[in-house]
């Protein structure tokens, strides 16, 4: 099958922009990683002169997520090394991605060149329903004599100090008749009723806020599942965040 080179350009560019968003939310610590001096030196030098993604890392966040192993196979070999299983689901992925025309050979490559395992199981896991859900929230339909596009959600919001997470509802209420604004009504919804405000959703064990994986570094304590087109299964790279 050929593929035209536009298309796969703009497929990089959709994936890499999905990534990028979704890196400001991981971060997740790694105890023991330690690089020596050499190592950040040798790093840095190869970032400047080999790596495309020259302005698109943060030296402490790497050295969060990757080993010294790791980055010395980089060094070695200009490839991130993953293991199989992280290349079948990125692959996956792509595949069923509708917005992305991409060769799933080059993507991987060009993938591997650019994250690390961690982060490309991060940006994997934003593409899948739950890191979507998490995202972009849910769409709780319209309400009475209000237009098509002006949908109702539920959604992860922060606090003011943007230092907590919490679920949120919004509901459109028609127009204020003096200066044409819409009227919303955003409410904080309690752990245990969002089952009952979203169809579909149910916790894996106990109530529990599941908009803490954005936090930073993000916390992977409340799973949960989806019903989305009558599949309830936990996405493969959800499962190991979560350990279930």
């Amino acid at each position: 099958m050929k593929y035209n080179n536009k298309y796969i350009w703009i497929g990089i560019v959709i994936f890499v922009a999905i990534g990028m968003i979704a890196m400001i939310y991981v971060n997740k610590k790694k105890e023991g990683f330690v690089w020596s001096k050499d190592l950040v030196d040798r790093f840095m030098q190869y970032q400047s002169t080999v790596n495309r993604n020259v302005n698109q890392f943060d030296i402490k966040t790497i050295q969060d997520q990757a080993s010294p192993e790791e980055v010395e196979a980089l060094l070695k070999t200009s490839y991130w090394p993953w293991d199989e299983k992280t290349k079948y689901t990125y692959l996956t992925t792509l595949w069923t991605n509708p917005m992305i025309k991409i060769n799933p050979n080059y993507a991987l490559d060009y993938a591997m060149q650019l994250y690390n395992e961690t982060a490309a199981k991060r940006l994997i896991g934003w593409n899948n329903k739950e890191g979507k859900f998490l995202l972009h929230g849910a769409d709780l339909g319209v309400s009475e004599d209000m237009p098509e596009n002006v949908r109702n959600s539920l959604k992860c919001a922060w606090n003011k100090e943007g230092t907590e997470p919490y679920m949120e509802k919004t509901i459109y209420k028609g127009y204020n008749l003096w200066n044409g604004y819409k009227k919303v009504e955003k409410t904080k919804v309690k752990n245990e009723d969002i089952p009952k405000e979203m169809e579909g959703f149910q916790f894996v064990k106990n109530a529990c806020n599941p908009c803490v994986p954005l936090k930073n570094p993000p916390d992977y304590s409340c799973p949960f599942t989806l019903n989305v087109e009558g599949d309830s299964s936990i996405s493969s790279v959800w499962k190991g965040f979560w350990g279930v």
